[in-house]
């Protein structure tokens, strides 16, 4: 955590545990270390003392383990990494009290995922406006191969609205007492001319005091008080160009992690070559003069056409928000220095006229300001019904007006107003969320939370609306459609946890064209006083399907209306809501609880606190140290204890050469595991979870107690070997059929753990121990899974699928028939 002290815009850094002016001159502090924000005197949280937290560079299919220490001192925590679908990891996701028990101050917590998708993601804290406080973060995955075609280098710009009032608590007790839009900005600022915010088409942003605009870190504090006069003088971001790169293709990341503004993001002289939103490539790339980013939404552009540029000076990176009056406090720079000399740009913006029009993407309207009596504008406006995703990532199912849609469910974007007994807020449907009371967090029981504080059911109104724990269930593979309407008075930008969405059908408000302010609500929908919502079409529904863009994160505008679809393909209880920072605090948020048959309690992600468990699930992944199936080495390892929990996992640091890191079979590459520790040391921890009642749980296991080096009477009592559980007569073959633990997880749990390069120790141990639970009580449940197993036809193996041989490696140890080392073959019994 880093302080700004009170003293005008004095900037501080950390050394050695103290506080220290930047200035001072007994010390030489480099400008990238000091937390400037905007300058003005301000408490923050950060993470890893970086504001935004450090740029986390992952490549694809990877396993990624971030672990989060809570050194706050009254706050809880917990961290939401934004647009990971987190598939088959829902305990990963990271909201407090729904996926997770929230990190308690001095607690830490695990996350283990796979990065399954390529592109622009961010971390955040998803607690009580924390993120506006400065948790917040870059996530980059790239591909495992650089294309061809790439760009030479690339910029990440983390973008977020700041302001100066609240703490984050201090915020979320006005919200919930109803005092946090203020009537009388006096007693705060001193000043009669503070505006709230207004956008182009009339209506607001969010109720919040936004100060400034932030580029990674760094913007400038107008004080309106005084003028300019008070403006903080705190350094622009610099972006600096390698002179061995100009004239070359360059990438910048664009992420919007505020919590109020929709922000307008261009370069002087500069066009923006748009390739992707949210992680997803486009058709065909978008070349504009500026670009829309929601809050939340990511966007990847191309510096690819030089024509004009003049590469010996440097230009202005301009941020502004879309405020009706261009009011300066929210307008924010950067610096892309293409010259040696850190000088400062002299350029100016590109003038937009009627005749010469400048284009903006990703606009929530169709008309950006005031037209002429004509209806011309100085800007042509480019909507996401523009916008088109490339084939390769669309299910063309989905567009389909023939499809078979299992829920359809109307979600309009309310507010409840106060009363003598409670505060206003936000809502779907009239309906502020509101999580319940639980020992653990919702995904640990999804039933028990439903039923312990039940939405009512009945016709709500704006003057009458209720907080429950507002869900919808929906059973493995079901196609989901959503008509969320936003007939509110703010813009609301929207997103969904655990999957993307296809946008199928978006309606706008429409425009007075002369002044281009919202007139009326978009025509095609109407909705009654208890928020239920008809199409004005002759055949009553609104399927057009006029558009085909893929997302996770999309703004919808004050009149607007959207059709989103999705599968029911990843298990678990994902949130949709806004991502308004003060409208989610306040309740505008839906719980999706997907194929909840298919899940079982998760692991808390904290290290246990307490040892000697009495049934463990054990898993071991190993390198080859040599050519024979017999010469392996640990690699990983996980333990996982019977409510599920992970409560160790650690990678391991070969002692002999290896020869081979299996790749396909441990996701890990040998450079991965140089800083890891040895053997040895792993064992003294791995001991401690131990006892002589231990049972172990695995499959197969005896190689992993092997490697383990655990005994008999000292550290376990008893093994369960789950491939003896599911063995069974194939009368088929004529023979004792053994299934493999990944044909066990897809057959039994639906889980798939070949769904990424390489087996994770800790979904192999997790799996072993949810087998093991749903069928330690029941043998005809077990007999009938043997059955299942029997008539269901395996996938195709990663050994199998490397004709049991890998960089020379034999792979045949259970498949004698196969095997090339002539070494013994590995029994079952």
């Amino acid at each position: 955590m880093t302080m700004f002290y009170k003293d005008l815009f004095r900037v501080v850094a950390t050394d050695e545990g103290m506080l220290h002016h930047y200035a001072d001159v007994n010390r030489t502090f480099p400008m990238s270390d000091i937390i400037t924000a905007d300058g003005y005197p301000k408490l923050v949280y950060v993470f890893n003392n970086s504001l935004p937290g450090p740029v986390l560079h992952v490549y694809q299919n990877q396993t990624v383990r971030v672990r989060i220490y809570n050194n706050m001192m009254t706050e809880s925590l917990s961290v939401h990494f934004h647009g990971i679908r987190q598939v088959n990891t829902p305990e990963s996701d990271g909201i407090g009290q729904l996926t997770q028990i929230s990190i308690l101050p001095g607690a830490d917590f695990l996350h283990e995922f796979v990065a399954t998708d390529e592109g622009t993601f961010w971390y955040h804290s998803h607690m009580h406006l924390q993120t506006a406080m400065g948790l917040m973060g870059g996530f980059v995955v790239h591909p495992r191969v650089k294309p061809s075609t790439a760009d030479e280098g690339e910029f990440v710009l983390f973008l977020n609205d700041w302001q100066h009032f609240y703490t984050s608590e201090q915020q979320y007790f006005l919200i919930e007492s109803g005092q946090f839009y203020p009537n009388e900005l006096e007693s705060l600022t001193k000043s009669e001319t503070i505006d709230y915010f207004q956008s182009v088409d009339g209506s607001r942003a969010a109720e919040a005091l936004v100060t400034s605009i932030l580029i990674n870190g760094r913007g400038q504090y107008i004080d309106m008080r005084n003028g300019t006069s008070g403006s903080s003088t705190t350094p622009f971001e610099r972006l600096k160009v390698p002179s061995t790169q100009a004239n070359k293709s360059f990438r910048f990341r664009l992420i919007n992690g505020g919590s109020v503004f929709s922000l307008k993001f261009s370069i002087d002289k500069h066009l923006l070559k748009v390739i992707s939103s949210d992680g997803v490539p486009f058709a065909q790339p978008m070349i504009v003069d500026q670009l829309i980013i929601g809050v939340g939404e990511r966007y990847d552009l191309l510096i690819d056409n030089f024509t004009g540029i003049d590469t010996s000076v440097n230009y202005w990176i301009r941020v502004n928000t879309m405020d009706r009056n261009n009011n300066s406090r929210w307008h924010s720079y950067a610096i892309l220095q293409y010259a040696e000399t850190e000088t400062k740009p002299t350029t100016v913006p590109r003038t937009c006229s009627v005749s010469q029009p400048c284009q903006i993407l990703n606009c929530p309207f169709t008309q950006y300001g005031p037209g002429d009596s004509d209806g011309r504008n100085t800007f042509i406006c480019l909507t996401p019904l523009n916008i088109s995703t490339h084939a390769d990532h669309l299910d063309e199912e989905l567009f389909s007006e023939n499809i078979q849609i299992n829920i359809n469910h109307t979600l309009s974007l309310t507010m409840v107003e106060g009363n003598d007994n409670r505060a206003g807020f936000e809502s779907f449907n009239y309906i502020g969320m509101k999580y319940p009371a639980l020992k653990d967090s919702v995904l640990s029981n999804p039933r028990r939370a439903r039923e312990l504080l039940p939405c009512s059911g009945r016709s709500l109104t704006e003057d009458d609306g209720e907080k429950c724990y507002h869900a919808l269930v929906a059973q493995y593979n079901d196609v989901i459609e959503l008509l969320v309407v936003n007939h509110d008075n703010d813009q609301h930008p929207l997103h969904l946890h655990g999957s993307y969405f296809h946008i199928v059908e978006q309606g706008l408000p429409i425009l007075n064209k002369t002044t281009g302010e919202i007139m009326s609500n978009n025509p095609k929908i109407v909705c009654d006083e208890h928020a239920v919502c008809t199409c004005q079409s002759e055949n009553r529904t609104c399927a057009t399907n006029n558009m085909r863009l893929v997302k996770d994160t999309i703004q919808l505008p004050k009149g607007g209306y959207m059709r989103i679809r999705f599968r029911a393909q990843n298990p678990g209880v994902w949130l949709f809501h806004c991502h308004t920072e003060p409208h989610l605090d306040r309740g505008m948020a839906i719980v999706f609880h997907i194929a909840e048959d298919r899940l079982l309690p998760v692991h808390s992600g904290t290290m246990a606190t307490s040892n000697n468990h009495h049934i463990l699930a054990i898993d071991v992944e190993c390198v080859a140290t040599g050519y024979t199936h017999e010469d392996r080495s640990p690699c990983s390892v996980a333990i996982v204890n019977d409510r599920c929990e992970i409560i160790y996992s650690s990678l391991i640091k070969p002692i002999e050469k290896v020869v081979s890191d299996l790749y396909p079979f441990t996701g890990l590459r040998i450079k991965d595991l140089e800083q890891a520790p040895p053997l040895d040391e792993v064992l003294q921890k791995i001991y401690s979870f131990f006892c002589p009642m231990t049972i172990i749980v695995g499959q197969s296991p005896k190689n992993d107690i092997k490697w383990l080096q655990l005994q008999k009477g000292t550290h376990y009592s008893d093994v369960i070997d789950l491939s003896d559980w599911f063995k069974a007569y194939n009368p088929r073959f004529g023979s004792i059929n053994f299934s493999s633990l990944a044909h066990e997880a897809l057959t039994l749990l639906h889980v798939n753990l070949n769904a990424s390069n390489g087996h994770l120790a800790t979904q192999d141990a997790k799996a072993s121990m949810q087998l093991y639970l749903k069928y330690k009580d029941d043998e005809k449940a077990k007999e009938a899974a043997r059955q299942l197993l029997i008539r269901t036809r395996p996938g195709v193996s990663p050994s199998k699928a490397c004709n049991y041989n890998y960089e020379g490696v034999c792979l045949a140890g259970y498949f004698p028939k196969m095997c090339t080392c002539d070494r013994p073959s590995y029994s079952n019994d």
